[in-house]
């Protein structure tokens, strides 16, 4: 099949083909009369074979003719399915976001249809539940409409859907001094570690004691140093890992054989007595090391909702933090609590100690006055410290 400029071209040549040459054999043909016989046998011969050129001629553009037809309607019909492709994606795509737009878009969706039904806190006993984003009047529901439109039934059509229909009902996450007895895993330690209430909410802090003896802290340290590595932090965007100057100490994973120690295995069993999870819900222990001058700059340790899908398992419902070494006032090294309510909250390290708090509320909604900073060490001193996050749901 010929390209499309090339049977223009063909058309116009062989027209203006025959328009030349035509004049030029009737002239010739009028003019017969004063040729002798042979000359004139010779020119009707030429005539003929003229005829039959011509004749060849139309029957090509005739075909030429056809092909362009055949072309015009194959592009017709690919510009359809094509437009007709574009047009369904289009309303798949149109369709996809009609869906999008009327989903719950923040795990925290069930709390606030506990605590605020309407969106509006109208009637609602919303205690410490905090219904709207950091900064809105409690349970104003702005920030919930926003986040949880199926909930809210606020999408076009939509009737409000309650907790209970839409939402498999949250188990609360509960400070060990909330949980009933029975509710205590007992898990025999040896000699026992004891804990106590330090902060009872905003956020929930548990203080623990005599976790290990100055002897074992010594060993992991001993065990943590030829495989400590610069800190990483994780991506707020995907929860890969990376290099960050908010971030400057030295750190490494305590998990596998070689790094099995009786400090270790304590600080597993008291957290987990003392959280009320078992150690499959427990990240691998990180132990960290602060030179003088290293820092952790106030940070959450939950996770967004958004980024829930990258991670599994879960959010980081607590962080234990148990101290290797000892620091005095003066000698910097503290972990600040700093939006803790009333006022923040400075922990000073003290070998075989720890705390551990609560990075989401009973709700299982997160708590921002959880966040906290690692505080340099001043010259002079350094700070080690086991890091345990317990995970809602099993880790591997």
């Amino acid at each position: 099949m010929l390209p499309k400029m090339n049977v223009r071209y063909a058309l116009a040549f062989l027209t203006l083909l025959v328009v030349i040459a035509m004049p030029f054999i009737v002239f010739q043909v009028n003019q017969q009369q004063q040729l002798s016989p042979s000359k004139r046998r010779t020119l009707e011969q030429q005539l003929a074979r003229m005829k039959t050129v011509q004749e060849t001629q139309q029957k090509v553009i005739e075909t030429l003719r056809e092909e362009l037809r055949h072309t015009k309607a194959a592009d017709v019909a690919k510009e359809e399915l094509h437009e007709t492709k574009a047009d369904t994606q289009g309303k798949d795509i149109n369709a996809k976001q009609d869906a999008e737009s009327c989903v719950d878009s923040n795990e925290n969706c069930p709390g606030w249809v506990d605590c605020c039904p309407n969106g509006t806190g109208e009637g609602s006993q919303c205690g410490d539940t905090d219904c709207s984003r950091p900064g809105d009047a409690p349970c104003e529901g702005l920030w919930m409409r926003g986040a949880c439109k199926l909930t809210c039934g606020i999408c076009p059509g939509m009737v409000p859907v309650h907790a209970g229909k839409t939402f498999e009902k949250k188990e609360p996450v509960l400070a060990p001094w909330e949980r009933e007895p029975a509710q205590s895993r007992n898990v025999s330690i040896n000699p026992p570690a004891m804990w106590e209430m330090f902060h009872e909410k905003n956020p929930r802090v548990v203080r623990m004691t005599e976790i290990i003896t100055e002897e074992e802290a010594a060993e992991m340290r001993r065990l943590a140093e030829p495989h400590l590595r610069r800190s990483q932090v994780v991506d707020p965007h995907n929860s890969s890992e990376l290099v960050d100057k908010v971030r400057t100490s030295q750190g490494m994973w305590m998990h596998g054989p070689k790094f099995e120690c009786a400090g270790r295995r304590k600080i597993i069993d008291t957290v987990s007595e003392v959280v009320g999870y078992p150690p499959s819900h427990f990240e691998q222990m990180q132990i960290l090391r602060y030179h003088p001058g290293e820092y952790y700059i106030h940070h959450s340790d939950y996770f967004e909702s958004h980024m829930l899908k990258y991670v599994g398992a879960g959010n980081r419902v607590a962080t234990s933090i148990v101290f290797l070494n000892n620091l005095h006032e003066g000698e910097g090294g503290g972990t600040k609590l700093v939006y803790a309510k009333p006022e923040p909250v400075l922990v000073t390290p003290k070998t075989g100690t720890g705390i551990l708090f609560y990075n989401v509320k009973r709700n299982q909604m997160v708590d921002r006055s959880s966040e906290h900073e690692a505080i340099p060490p001043k010259e002079g001193f350094e700070k080690w410290v086991a890091i345990l996050w317990i995970r809602l749901r099993p880790w591997s």
